[in-house]
């Protein structure tokens, strides 16, 4: 009879099913719906419904044959199980990009199912034909998702099945890494691009917005803070004047407010050209929440006012922080200068070897 499977077996059982499932349902996306709806949807509308399926399902056919590979008896093995993680690590970099754009995926079928009957009816029709009507295009192209972002969980499991002196079991430890990694960095890229999005209806809310020629608000990093303050300019007759302050990486932006959050820009302060003092602690203004942002050659200074202890607090830490993005502390005592740099392309931190995370202002 043949041997009682162990826990790891079973693990590794679990693995390879749910991923012959997962190739299923992409095929199964690619063959019912993606097929027969390119009739009904424009060449744009296809390309935000179904961006990358069918370059995951080629990904992860390849994937899955390895896992086989990596079970077969140890004689013919040419992989091991973490051997294959780590070989398909950046072919799944473009999940990144799918989880991102999944919402807008989502949104593009519910608006035209909406608004056209024709796409609505082949719609309703594919998922009939799938499934009986049981998972809703929506819902399916959810799968890829929650597939990547449980990798890490097998790989978890099966690690505290296998013992230390199993051959592949720091290899396993390093497939482990390798997926948590992927996860920040799918996380962090969907987490960018939301912010991306909220950058670009800010600027869309501001007029007559000063910016030089071809850079825009997302060129200044990510927005750290915003809100009311009292802002008195020192050659500005000390007149304190309302003001709405977005605070970004490299730069913090005065506008005024009108009417449902539109804004009339008014100036900005490059944060580099800066230095924050905080009010003496036995000034007699003390009750009034203030600190002072003070032009380094003393060409210029502002007073500022909160209008609580706490929110003074939280209007400081996001101008430290964001004077630290532009001038880490750790740099101070070497002769690096640092800038901060979008990456283009997915980017592996040269030190550590992890992602580095999101698509802007990555690293330096």
């Amino acid at each position: 009879p043949a041997a009682p499977l162990e826990k790891r077996d079973y693990c590794i059982k679990e693995l390879i099913e749910t991923e012959k499932n997962y190739i299923e349902a992409l095929n199964m996306i690619t063959r019912d719906f993606m097929r027969p709806l390119k009739d009904v949807l424009t060449p744009e509308e296809n390309e935000v419904i179904f961006k990358h399926i069918k370059e995951l399902a080629d990904t992860h056919a390849g994937f899955h044959a390895d896992l086989h590979k990596a079970c077969l008896a140890p004689q013919q093995q040419q992989m091991r199980i973490s051997d294959c993680f780590l070989r398909w690590k950046d072919k799944f970099i473009v999940y990144g990009d799918y989880c991102s754009n999944l919402p807008r995926a989502q949104e593009q079928i519910d608006e035209l199912c909406s608004k056209k009957q024709l796409v609505n009816q082949c719609v309703l029709n594919c998922q009939q034909k799938a499934n009986d009507g049981k998972f809703k295009l929506r819902d399916l192209l959810s799968v890829p998702m929650q597939r990547v972002l449980k990798y890490h969980l097998l790989l978890k499991e099966l690690m505290k099945n296998t013992a230390e002196t199993h051959e592949d079991y720091h290899g396993l430890e390093k497939a482990l890494k390798s997926m948590l990694d992927l996860a920040h960095y799918i996380n962090e890229v969907k987490r960018d691009n939301e912010t991306l999005q909220i950058i670009a209806d800010i600027q869309a809310s501001i007029t007559d917005v000063d910016l030089p020629q071809n850079m825009e608000l997302k060129d200044y990093g990510r927005l750290l803070k915003d809100g009311e303050l009292k802002i008195k300019s020192h050659d500005d007759n000390n007149k304190i004047k309302n003001r709405y302050i977005f605070i970004f990486d490299r730069m913090m932006l005065m506008c005024k407010s009108t009417k449902g959050e539109q804004y009339i820009y008014k100036s900005s302060l490059a944060l580099c050209d800066y230095r924050l003092e905080n009010a003496p602690v036995n000034s007699r203004m003390a009750t009034r929440y203030y600190w002072f942002l003070v032009h380094i050659e003393k060409k210029t200074a502002y007073t500022m006012y909160a209008k609580t202890e706490e929110m003074k607090k939280k209007w400081i830490e996001a101008i430290e922080k964001a004077m630290d993005n532009i001038n880490p502390s750790i740099a101070k005592d070497t002769d690096h200068q640092f800038a901060m740099h979008t990456f283009k392309v997915p980017t592996y931190c040269s030190d550590c070897n992890k992602l580095l995370p999101g698509i802007f202002y990555q690293g330096y």
